[in-house]
């Protein structure tokens, strides 16, 4: 796992913000035509993009928010589709130097942010409009967000803006170097800092409150990508750091590959892609595994694998599988429950691209929406 971090940390340094690792589309002439066995829900709509829609997917107030690149060039277009139609609501095009990871991209105040490289700038949620633009930052590398600011690290800075207008509410310029991330904890409205000094500061003035140096194998310095807060507490997929101080709290050995989106925590779960392509469901309590789910191998006797994020609707878990199905399973046993076919799916794990065309899946609480590589956007529902 740590190989993989310092990758992609690598890759962010040199302003690569849409993917970390290579990908192309995966050829699917023996993938049979589309159809279903035991699947929970059924499809409601689709919408086709101009482009192939990739990372990051997300649901937000009736919205379905992907993105495309623009063939042969570094623009990249975020369209915004009305959940309940599958209509396109608007369209956003800017250069792929923001967004493009989870990292960088956040909804906050009815406004969709993107960070990235040199910039910050805000969307309007309802008619696709930029409100402002934040410049002149050295290498953007994290953003995070409280109901009235948005957070900006980079080279040697934390930054706090205001939400509404991207005016500079603070700026604390004694951060050190590029690799670090920032995290609002709304319980202590503390922002953190995971350098290799562990700095908590006041949301409010940018002060800092405690600088704690943590030493060890694994600190949340090290993990770059993967780094996501949940009630207090700095989750590095199995690898737990107190919210606080940044010191190490229990570590799993368990071999993960999530670091191109952050594993959901749901009702003291968390799903996480391995290595082998299985979903592993950890008790976050213990950080004991509950049970893994590998997907069940077709009438060809073809095993498959999961190759996107882990989605919950209703009692099921949703992944995209490598032989283009979206799999579901069982949240209390981990056993499958059934699958949906899709014509073809885009592989990240091979290496012939540097940008990487990722499937993705996003819930609402009811339903289901997912990409698959191609220009196709797919909703699920009962």
């Amino acid at each position: 796992m740590k190989h993989a971090l310092i990758r992609c940390g690598l890759f962010l340094l040199v302003g690569l913000s849409t993917a970390c690792v290579s990908g192309s589309r995966v050829p699917t002439e023996d993938i049979s035509t589309r159809g279903s066995e035991g699947f929970p829900l059924r499809l409601l709509w689709s919408y086709q993009a101009e482009g192939d829609l990739t990372l990051p997917l997300l649901y937000t107030q009736g919205l379905v928010i992907s993105n495309y690149r623009i063939q042969g060039t570094s623009r990249v277009v975020y369209i915004v589709v009305q959940a309940d139609t599958g209509s396109l609501m608007w369209q956003y095009e800017t250069d792929g130097s923001v967004g493009g990871s989870e990292d960088l991209v956040r909804i906050v105040a009815d406004q969709l942010i993107l960070a990235g490289n040199e910039r910050v700038e805000a969307v309007e949620l309802r008619n696709g409009r930029q409100s402002w633009v934040s410049k002149g930052y050295n290498a953007i590398v994290s953003i995070a967000t409280s109901d009235g600011a948005v957070f900006v690290a980079s080279k040697n800075e934390v930054t706090a803006l205001d939400v509404a207008t991207g005016e500079t509410k603070w700026r604390n310029t004694t951060m050190p170097g590029y690799s670090f991330r920032v995290f609002y904890d709304e319980r202590t409205d503390r922002v953190l800092v995971t350098s290799d000094t562990f700095y908590v500061l006041d949301a409010q003035t940018g002060h800092i409150l405690s600088a704690t140096e943590n030493k060890g194998d694994w600190t949340p310095a090290d993990c770059f990508n993967e780094l996501q807060i949940h009630e207090g507490r700095l989750y590095c997929e199995t690898i737990v750091f107190d919210g606080a101080t940044g010191k190490l709290m229990t570590m799993t050995e368990i071999l993960t590959e999530d670091y191109l989106w952050f594993p959901p925590i749901i009702s003291g779960t968390m799903y996480v892609r391995t290595l082998t392509g299985a979903v592993a469901a950890m008790n976050i309590d213990t950080m004991g595994l509950k049970w893994e789910y590998r997907p069940a191998a077709q009438s060809n006797n073809k095993s498959a694998e999961v190759i996107s994020k882990v989605v919950v609707v209703g009692a099921h878990g949703y992944a995209i599988a490598d032989d283009a199905t979206l799999r579901a399973f069982d949240l209390d046993t981990g056993k499958e429950v059934g699958w949906w076919q899709a014509p073809y799916v885009a592989d990240w794990r091979s290496r012939d691209y540097i940008f990487a065309i990722i499937p993705a899946v996003a819930p609402d609480g009811q339903h289901l929406y997912a990409t698959f590589g191609d220009q196709t956007l797919y909703a699920f529902g009962p």
